[in-house]
């Protein structure tokens, strides 16, 4: 603060000079680095908002008190009707699925609902869809604000394995719903016992793979073209799309495009280049084929993925040699005791030794 000519100390920056400062240096870091990672050089001085207590963002709402999602988009979930068909509930659950952060257990509530997406399963609109979609919109009055991690305070992580939709929560004052990687296993848990529970293997995204992710995608045209159609606007029918783009056609609604990154949903579009990498770490501990696109489907996509899993799946040479297909029949004996078998029991106190010949039986 300046009074005739006279520099005041201040002892603790008030927050709209913190806000000044922090202003200046993100600038400054634009300038530098002219943010060609998300396809722009420069900022519209119409769309930004300097001093602002809140500011609306790609359907977010963020404020100091945290992150919560834009009342237009709410309520434009609210006036959705009953879908008749796949098409129109795609759109549905792909606004729903944007905003999955803010839900607590959405895969549960949603699972009816994605039956109806499987391979092979006719339209059919009952009871347990009904209940799943009027819940959906009874969870939108109450969503809560995600607080933004702090280093600073003490966190407390807790980890509650189940054989179905592990949660991580961070509790902070009030219970506070973070997304996790495992929060979605499609088999029905009724159907397992504790000794068959299978644990999948997380594929962590790494700075420097998700800086990868950013490389390789600037570097195809067809990911270059698509993110301008995101940015942009998409046509009204398909055929005015570059052919490139028009595998992407069906789920436009649910691209969005952030720091260089193509997202489908809260899952990454993996460049062309990437993908034969994807494919071995999603089959890294050689699960079978349905295992493998659960895993793909918790964090990555591309058009035509399940299909390329299959087949990378069935050429996989170790698969090949050790699957139940190939195993080998026993040997027919072809004299008494060439093959003896043995088994040990108990009946009454006492141990006995069974033999038998595989000969004779």
């Amino acid at each position: 603060m300046v009074k005739l000519g006279v520099i005041k100390k201040q002892e603790e920056p008030t927050p709209v000079v913190q806000l000044s400062e922090i202003t200046a240096v993100v600038l400054k870091r634009l300038q530098l680095s002219e943010i060609t990672a998300v396809g722009f050089k420069q900022l519209n001085k119409d769309k930004c908002q300097f001093g602002a207590r809140s500011v609306k963002f790609v359907g977010h709402i963020v404020s100091a008190e945290g992150l919560k999602p834009d009342d237009e988009m709410l309520e434009a979930i609210r006036r959705i009707k009953v879908p008749d068909n796949k098409k129109q509930f795609q759109r549905l659950l792909g606004m729903v699925t944007y905003l999955s952060k803010f839900f607590t257990n959405l895969s549960q509530v949603t699972a009816p609902l994605r039956q109806l997406l499987q391979k092979d399963v006719a339209w059919r609109w009952e009871t347990d869809q009904q209940h799943a979609f009027e819940s959906i919109k009874e969870l939108l009055s109450t969503l809560p604000v995600l607080k933004f991690y702090d280093v600073n305070k003490e966190n407390r992580i807790i980890l509650d394995v189940q054989p179905y939709a592990p949660d991580v929560v961070y509790v902070k004052g009030v219970d506070v719903p973070i997304a996790d990687a495992l929060s979605r296993d499609v088999d029905n848990p009724a159907k397992k016992n504790d000794d068959e529970l299978e644990v999948h293997i997380v594929m962590n995204v790494t700075r420097s793979w998700m800086n990868r992710i950013v490389t390789e995608t600037d570097k195809e045209e067809v990911f270059k073209k698509l993110m301008q159609v995101i940015n942009e606007e998409w046509p009204e029918v398909i055929t005015q799309l570059d052919p490139e783009i028009q595998p992407f056609w069906n789920f436009r609604d649910e691209l969005s495009t952030y720091a260089g990154v193509v997202y489908k949903g809260e899952r990454i579009l993996i460049p062309y280049s990437l993908r034969q990498t994807v494919l071995k770490e999603i089959h890294a501990g050689h699960f079978s084929i349905q295992s493998c696109i659960r895993r793909a489907k918790q964090l990555v996509f591309w058009p035509g993925m399940s299909r390329d899993i299959q087949q990378f799946v069935d050429e996989c040479g170790p698969c090949q040699k050790f699957s139940r297909s190939n195993v080998k029949e026993p040997r027919i004996p072809e004299y008494p005791f060439q093959i003896v078998a043995s088994d040990i029991f108990h009946f009454k106190g006492a141990i006995y030794l069974v033999l038998v010949d595989s000969y004779s039986g």
